[in-house]
Parts: structure tokens; sequence; C-alpha cells
């Protein structure tokens, strides 16, 4: 059994052998951190791994998944001048890296995170923001994407048609692909309807 004081916002993951991988804030006094953990079958006890360090404080929510290789993704929020909602990711066992996954300085509720992976291993990251006294909340969805962010835009469109008709247009095109026009073309259609009128008229006499 793991004994530890003051931990909150803790999330569980199981890996393919059933060792638990657990996620947690840690807190002593006015320091707090994000806390990762690994049960070893083979060894008995826990590894513990510590991803943040003083000053650098950790609200209590966390959310952990586990890739089909094991490797961690974890879902938080740093605490300070901005408030930032911050994704930390194994490239390899023991090596992390770490990025933004929303906006920096709004207010998160606690705890507000819940997080699945998508077929890519990359953290698909649900949060929610209080905007201030008497607005709705936000809940929002991210897909956090480790490695170089996507900064090349898709080719420009060359084959677009259109078809008009009395109440429909149907507009036709093919996206050329992901990073310019590499990637697959992917033939695409839009269409819209506009609601037909009725006009009233006065029964013949």
């Amino acid at each position: 059994m793991l004994y530890s004081e003051y931990s909150q916002g803790i999330s569980l993951a199981l890996d393919g052998s059933g060792q638990a991988h657990i996620a947690y804030r840690q807190q002593w006094y006015d320091e707090s951190w994000l806390q990762y953990i690994v049960w070893s079958n083979q060894l008995n006890d826990w590894t513990r791994y510590r991803l943040t360090q003083y000053p650098m404080s950790v609200l209590p929510a966390t959310a952990l998944s586990l890739t089909s290789g094991g490797l961690a993704r974890i879902a938080t929020f740093l605490y300070g001048s901005p408030t930032t909602p911050t994704y930390f990711y194994e490239t390899a066992p023991n090596q992390w890296s770490s990025e933004a996954f929303g906006p920096a300085g709004g207010i998160y509720v606690e705890p507000s995170v819940g997080m699945g992976l998508n077929a890519a291993g990359h953290g698909v990251i649900g949060y929610q923001l209080y905007q201030g006294y008497g607005l709705p909340q936000v809940f929002a969805v991210s897909e956090a994407n480790p490695g170089s962010p996507d900064v090349t835009a898709p080719a420009a469109v060359t084959d677009a048609a259109g078809q008009t008709g009395r109440h429909t247009a149907i507009v036709t095109w093919t996206a050329p692909g992901d990073d310019g026009s590499s990637g697959p073309p992917r033939p695409t259609t839009c269409a819209t309807r506009r609601p037909s009128s009725t006009r009233a008229t006065s029964p013949r006499r």
C-alpha cells in the first residue's frame, strides 16, 4: 500500500501487464508538484517520478492515460500567473516533454479535466473553464499533439464547382492534402437548402 499525505487529484491507469500507474498532485505545506508513480511487480514497490519543481504549483486535477506501448499521457493545470493547462507525455520511458493544451490565464474549475487517447496515441482532453461572475462556464475539448506543431497549411483548392437549383446549392471540391499537397486528396461536398415559402391565398368564391 502507498501512503502519501496531502495527495489530491488522483487518476489511475493499468498497463498491459496489469501494473498500476498513478498521477496526482502532491503537496507539502505551500509547495505542490505533479507526481507520477508506477507499480513494479518485479520490485514489489513503487517507482516515483516528480514532473514539476518548486516554485511551480499544480492544481488538484489530473487525467492519466497510457498508450498501447505503456507510455504515460497526463493532463493537469500549472497554477500561477497565468494558470496554464499543461499536457505531460513520455516520448520514451522516463523521457518527458510537455505542452499547453488550452488557453493560459483562465479560471479553471476543480476538478475539471478528463482524457482519452485517439488512434495515434495523442490525448483528447476535456476540461472546464470559468469565464467570470455571471458568465456561463465553458466546456472545451482539445487534442494534444506531441511532436512538432502543424504549421503547414493545405494547398489552395483548384477544382471548386457549384450547382444551383430552385431551393438548393451544391458545392464540390477536392481537399488537396494536409501539409501543402501532401497526404491523400479528399473529395468533399457541401450542400445547403433554403426552405420554400408558402404563400397564403384566399379561397375562391
